[in-house]
């Protein structure tokens, strides 16, 4: 801490000067798309322009969703021509039928040339499904065909019914829950 102070510094030679190379990256950690989508678009973009062409590798290397089935895996090379800013990688997405949870792809870039690996790689693309849930019908059954009465030792076998009249709640109307347990003590 402190200040410095530099007088009658003198430098000899050609100044050194030093050229940041561009960073290849994704433009967002993760991308949201519609499995009717058709196909999923992945902007990659530089932090800078360059006078070269740069070029990055590209491909889908995992996620929850099945490959050849849920997307089809690809794999290439995006080329930036002097000026360029911004590409995007096309990765093509099924549509099924099947009701499923997101799934996830991941898609990363290697190997660049004249430029380096930036931000947000490797990027998460989540296939959301846009199917219909299945009609689930719910029966509430579940002591059918339960023992009632006593075991060997005189014990009470059976199930109890509780429901929202037999708990605090600030409004039982609105609580219309019923739960059934069934027990069977342990003799002692």
């Amino acid at each position: 801490a402190g200040t410095f102070y530099l007088d009658q510094m003198k430098l000899f030679g050609a100044a050194a000067t030093t050229t940041a190379l561009p960073k290849a990256g994704f433009t967002s950690a993760s991308y949201n798309v519609s499995e009717g989508v058709g196909s999923a678009q992945i902007p990659v973009q530089l932090n800078i322009t360059s006078t070269e062409t740069i070029t990055v590798n590209y491909a889908t290397v995992g996620g929850t969703a099945t490959p050849d089935v849920d997307y089809t895996p690809v794999n290439g090379a995006l080329t930036f021509a002097p000026g360029a800013a911004i590409m995007t990688v096309t990765v093509p997405i099924t549509d099924d039928t099947a009701y499923e949870l997101a799934e996830t792809i991941v898609l990363s870039l290697t190997g660049a040339s004249n430029a380096t690996i930036g931000p947000f790689n490797p990027t998460t693309i989540n296939v959301i499904d846009n199917d219909a849930p299945p009609d689930i019908t719910v029966v509430d059954n579940f002591e059918n065909g339960l023992t009632t009465g006593r075991d060997i030792f005189n014990n009470q076998i059976g199930y109890f019914t509780w429901g929202p009249t037999m708990w605090r709640s600030p409004s039982p109307a609105a609580s219309p829950y019923l739960a059934e347990r069934y027990y069977r003590p342990i003799p002692r």
